[in-house]
């Protein structure tokens, strides 16, 4: 009975991803083989289909036999986790109804939020956005010529308040007793708000030669998403505007959400990298498009480690606000600027705009593996708790904050 349970949902989502292989217009490339589910059925779809012509797909066998195997073994690791809990193995299997289990949470309220919770509020998130996404297109479109650069940048506010910050506060506030806890809202000291100002400026360059460099694997662009980042970089728009849009409300909201509620879900039982990554790989997903997946997922990875080293929202805030703004003022850069004065050796001009040298890279890297590193040394205790070493209990400790 609790297998049917944890099977029902997850049969919904393969679906999902069944169909979507489907599609004629869809084949298999290097991107889709790694995907569970879709690698295989589009590598047996393009079988099936190319009797002539089948030798070039035997390339992405190896990608989608391995990532099949990684994602069983990550299934099967899950599964043994689940059924090694007393509270599974022996709570009853009764049927599940939505307004018991409703008034259950109403009733039982903890400091921190429950697993359960934390990915039902992912889940929240993405039906939201699906729900949204024609409406807010179709309201993109029958706007003026001249006003849907302004509509898209207020609908993205919108988007980021209600469907993205929303949820989270309300799960927060109505099936928490601590929402200073679960939110993370104390004040860290100087250093990580140094981290959370600095660690920026060094990832960025990273982040955007990285995602150059692996231009060949991803799909292209969705024409939507080549118009904001159109938008993005256009002089003509007001600055304040596309930083208030792409900069602060996504620092603010988008931290709320995942480093804040989400990231003190996932580590209620004190598994603190399971925590951050789970919470890094949601804040991925929700953003759809395989490109920035990829990229916010590894940017998730170090906000992660600085809400869970610093027991702050704050820094995180701090970084995600910087970061986005370097986005956006780098696409901001004349076509027509040359560096120079020593410049020329850390940063060029291409026809993707600003690019970053391999020296400038270098010192980005060291600087960024210091500054996660010390990160990562820090320890923190809760007010009231001595001060003790980074061992794994007290690194538990922490995420959790449960004292």
């Amino acid at each position: 009975k609790e297998g049917q349970y944890y099977l029902t949902p997850l049969l919904m989502v393969t679906l999902g991803l069944t169909v979507f292989c489907l599609s004629p217009g869809v084949e298999i490339s290097a991107f889709y083989s790694l995907m569970p589910v879709v690698g295989v059925a589009l590598l047996l779809k393009g079988m099936l289909l190319s009797s002539v012509n089948a030798g070039i797909l035997y390339v992405y066998a190896i990608p989608v036999l391995v990532t099949s195997v990684g994602y069983s073994l990550l299934a099967l690791w899950w599964a043994i986790d689940q059924f090694q809990r007393e509270d599974v193995l022996f709570r009853e299997a009764e049927r599940f109804e939505v307004g018991l289990w409703l008034k259950h949470l109403m009733r039982t309220k903890d400091a921190l939020p429950s697993f359960a919770e934390a990915g039902f509020c992912f889940v929240i998130i993405m039906l939201l956005q699906f729900a949204v996404m024609n409406s807010m297109r179709d309201a993109i479109l029958t706007a003026p010529e001249s006003m849907r650069a302004v509509r898209s940048m207020q609908l993205l506010m919108i988007q980021q308040l209600a469907i993205i910050a929303t949820p989270a506060l309300i799960m927060g506030i109505m099936l928490t007793t601590s929402v200073r806890k679960t939110f993370r809202l104390f004040l860290p000291n100087w250093g990580f708000w140094g981290v959370g100002l600095l660690l920026p400026f060094m990832l960025h360059p990273l982040s955007l030669e990285l995602s150059a460099s692996l231009q060949w694997f991803f799909p292209k662009l969705p024409a939507g998403a080549a118009a904001i980042i159109k938008e993005m970089s256009d002089p003509n728009q007001s600055l304040w505007l596309i930083l208030l849009a792409f900069a602060v409300a996504p620092g603010i909201c988008e931290e709320i959400a995942f480093r804040g509620f989400m990231l003190s879900g996932f580590g209620r039982r004190g598994r603190v990298w399971l925590a951050v990554i789970l919470s890094s790989v949601t804040f991925g997903v929700m953003h759809q498009i395989p490109q920035q997946v990829f990229n916010a997922t590894l940017m998730g990875l170090a906000l992660g480690l600085i809400a869970v080293h610093s027991r702050s929202l704050f820094p995180g805030i701090l970084f995600h606000f910087i970061y986005n703004s370097l986005s956006i003022f780098r696409g901001r850069v004349p076509e027509t600027w040359v560096p120079e004065n020593g410049l020329q050796h850390f940063v060029t001009m291409g026809p993707d705009g600003l690019r970053y040298s391999w020296p400038l890279l270098l010192i980005c890297s060291v600087t960024a593996f210091v500054l996660l590193r010390w990160v990562i040394l820090q320890s923190r205790p809760a007010p009231g708790e001595p001060m003790e070493s980074l061992s794994l209990s007290s690194y538990d400790r922490r995420l959790t904050d449960s004292k």
